[in-house]
């Protein structure tokens, strides 16, 4: 009986030591593998100021071709490089940027490979973002900028919205590193219509992946990976891809997003009567937009 009760005792202080070691040596899900709901949308407040550094191109090219087979090419292609500190001044009802300042501290660009001089260039910016084209002006008012410096800044500054990160990328569900879902496509799906573009006779898919968990310029962020088509067979073509870097404090807006669009259109001319260009069989445009924005905050109380 002794020995019995021995037995007894000495199985359960195995057994207990055993959990207490699998315990120990299992790890704990860290934070980035742990599924969790996140913030996509972080509002801008009046007083906001973040250091930019801002790449953009916009390019398309044209074909024509006739009913011999002839085709001729017409090529565009603006870019900017801009690099400055932009100060929030007043924000929209829904929490955009509505007009900044921008202290352009570098900046070049080209209009078809002709390079163009900046009077922005060391001169202070402000920037109305909810006129539709965007409003441009010297804060010393000491000259009036060219319609192409106008025409290259846009690239850059364009017409707050209303949807915001989480319109394009978010999602309600708790989320974890590797897990995917579908991209919302509410935002161009309200694009497509106002052009005349039939949804129902379009296929729309894409999907969001959180990729990893890694810093950039010094902030810890959830990297997401964004992608979405349109498509009506040889007719139209819609292609989205971006990466956002968004850190994980669920304060602090996008530090890093790069993105492309780019849409095709195709025209075949069935009208044998055409008067304008009577010998054209077939036209097609592509356009191809791309911008990279590192927009860091700058800590309140510092330079």
């Amino acid at each position: 009986m002794k020995n019995l009760l021995i037995k007894k005792m000495f199985y359960q202080n195995l057994l207990s030591m055993f959990i207490i070691l699998v315990f120990i040596l299992t790890p704990k899900l860290s934070a980035d593998e742990a599924a969790k709901k996140i913030k996509f949308f972080r509002a801008s407040e009046p007083g906001n100021v973040l250091v930019c550094d801002i790449e953009a191109e916009a390019k398309s090219a044209t074909v024509m071709t006739t009913q011999d087979g002839n085709r001729s090419e017409k090529s565009l292609c603006n870019n900017i490089k801009i690099q400055g500190i932009m100060t929030v001044k007043t924000v929209t009802e829904y929490g955009r940027p509505a007009t900044i300042d921008f202290k352009v501290e570098k900046v070049k660009g080209a209009i078809n490979g002709q390079d163009h001089k900046f009077l922005a260039e060391n001169k202070e910016l402000e920037i109305n973002l909810e006129s539709k084209p965007c409003e441009f002006r010297l804060k010393d008012r000491s000259a009036e900028l060219s319609k192409e410096e106008i025409l290259l800044l846009a690239l850059v500054f364009r017409k707050t919205r209303k949807e915001n990160m989480s319109d394009f990328i978010g999602t309600e569900k708790e989320i974890k590193v590797g897990d995917t879902w579908k991209t919302p496509t509410a935002p161009l799906e309200g694009e497509f219509e106002k052009r005349g573009i039939k949804l129902e006779e379009l296929e729309i898919g894409g999907t969001v992946k959180l990729a990893e968990r890694k810093e950039v310029h010094g902030y810890d962020c959830w990297i997401f990976n964004a992608g979405m088509n349109a498509k009506k067979g040889d007719e139209f073509e819609f292609d989205f891809k971006a990466e956002v870097s968004l850190p994980t404090d669920e304060k602090t807006g996008a530090v890093k997003v790069s993105r492309t669009a780019s849409e095709k259109l195709l025209k075949k001319v069935t009208d044998k009567n055409n008067a304008i260009m009577p010998d054209l069989k077939e036209l097609s445009l592509t356009v191809i937009d791309t911008m990279t924005a590192v927009t860091v905050p700058v800590a309140k109380g510092g330079k």
